[in-house]
């Protein structure tokens, strides 16, 4: 997950009064919560630079922009945090069956200093995603770049041994080479994004074989995972794409997965 930086955003702050709030830094390792609320939690740090202190510091969630509760207190920096869903909901007051995947959850690190309290910008929208279901995630599909002008069928497949890892068949017979017939990527089990580890698969050996004399010396035709993102409630998935090969480079193009019907 990426840092995220607070800064002042509060009605209590004066204008005049800028550059003496404390600004919390915010790192997550999970940030979002899924339709098994029960099971689901939000995860981060909360630090504060070296040469920063503050007289209290606590955590306050909203719901859909109101309903705003105060969690918990941060009693020393820098502090681990963990925050079920179920205990966000009971202290909020809400029914667990009325809540959808149209929801948000909004969080905040409040400061006080000399008297001041500040409230961060939104550290985070914790965004209510479904459930993962492995089942979800494979089968047949139907492929398309409009950017890069290709679309067909492909097959996506989890591994037996790890589901958040899925393998992708067809992508050359989509692209019209003859090489590489299959790729993969991994599902970040906290985000749904397409964790990028500079994958990179080698298409076709020399594009002259495959497009024609036009492309003669045009060898290790590659794509390159540059990131993406899987949505858990229809199974589709949105992904990023370096297509180069030894002569230079294309660009980044989108690709769609989305499961055929």
């Amino acid at each position: 997950m990426g840092s995220f930086v607070a800064c002042e955003n509060t009605n209590d702050n004066p204008v005049k009064q800028r550059g003496e709030n404390v600004v919390p830094n915010i790192s997550f390792s999970s940030s979002v919560f899924t339709t098994d609320l029960d099971a689901s939690y939000i995860e981060f740090v909360v630090s504060l630079n070296d040469d920063e202190k503050v007289d209290k510091a606590s955590i306050e969630m909203l719901y859909n922009g109101d309903n705003s509760v105060i969690m918990q207190e941060i009693n020393s920096f820098p502090a681990n945090i963990k925050i079920d869903a179920i205990d966000v909901i009971d202290k909020m007051g809400l029914i667990k069956d009325s809540i959808s995947t149209s929801d948000v959850f909004s969080m905040y690190v409040l400061t006080t200093k000399n008297g001041k309290t500040t409230r961060s910008i939104a550290s985070t929208n914790v965004k209510i995603v479904c459930a993962f279901d492995a089942d979800l995630t494979q089968g047949g599909y139907v492929a398309v770049s409009e950017d890069w002008e290709a679309e067909g069928n492909v097959v996506l497949r989890a591994d037996e041994a790890n589901p958040y890892k899925i393998y992708v068949e067809g992508l050359n017979d989509l692209d019209g080479v003859s090489g590489l017939d299959e790729v993969f990527f991994e599902i970040d089990p906290t985000t749904y994004s397409i964790t990028n580890n500079n994958n990179e698969f080698v298409m076709s050996a020399d594009l002259g074989e495959d497009w024609g004399d036009d492309y003669a010396g045009y060898t290790n035709y590659s794509y390159q995972l540059v990131s993406g993102s899987y949505n858990s409630c229809d199974g589709s998935y949105t992904i990023i794409f370096d297509i180069y090969c030894d002569l230079g480079g294309w660009g980044k193009y989108e690709f769609v997965f989305t499961p055929e019907e």
